[in-house]
């Protein structure tokens, strides 16, 4: 049985959203294939092994976070190790959300410790981040995008009117997302 690495947490804004994630990913893997270790990164970046049954849901109106009670996990050779033991990962599922999880970070983490991992590759995920740089890509590889406009912060200082002026062109709904 192939055991699978699910990091959950992290330092990001995002880190309680990403537990209730993993949450998901748990109650979905196929136990008959695959052997779920859990690693929970805290808020200042530290790995650690948790229990399969950690605590990665809403309970009574608190959001879920990984804390650095459980023994720490490290990245080398090809595996996740506690202590000196390795756990024999085969392969890491990254359910992070925001900087470190999604921009490349831990990917490139991972491929420095020569470890298979689920998702996009670093700079595919570098991208990703950039909204505004992944909607040129692409539209420039002829996928359709929604129509939009992007700014920097001092364009919007100089021009808020004529901004606002383009937006409105675009109809509703409209969404914001910072770039």
């Amino acid at each position: 049985m192939k055991k699978v690495a699910i990091l959950c947490g992290g330092p990001s804004s995002e880190h309680e959203i990403s537990c209730i994630s993993a949450s998901g990913v748990l109650a979905g893997l196929d136990r008959a294939r695959f052997e779920p270790v859990l690693i929970g990164i805290t808020r200042e970046g530290s790995w650690h092994l948790l229990p399969l049954d950690y605590p990665l849901s809403i309970h009574q109106g608190r959001l879920p976070r990984v804390t650095n009670n459980y023994p720490v996990a490290t990245l080398r050779d090809g595996d996740i190790y506690v202590d000196s033991a390795p756990l024999g990962v085969k392969v890491v599922f990254p359910v992070l959300h925001g900087p470190y999880g999604e921009d490349g970070t831990v990917q490139r983490e991972l491929e420095d410790a020569h470890l298979s991992y689920v998702g996009s590759g670093i700079e595919s995920s570098a991208i990703a981040m950039d909204k505004a740089l992944s909607k040129k890509y692409f539209a420039d590889a002829g996928i359709r995008v929604a129509p939009g406009i992007s700014f920097t912060d001092t364009e919007w200082e100089g021009g808020k009117t004529s901004l606002l002026a383009q937006a409105s062109t675009l109809g509703l709904p409209l969404f914001v997302k910072p770039s």
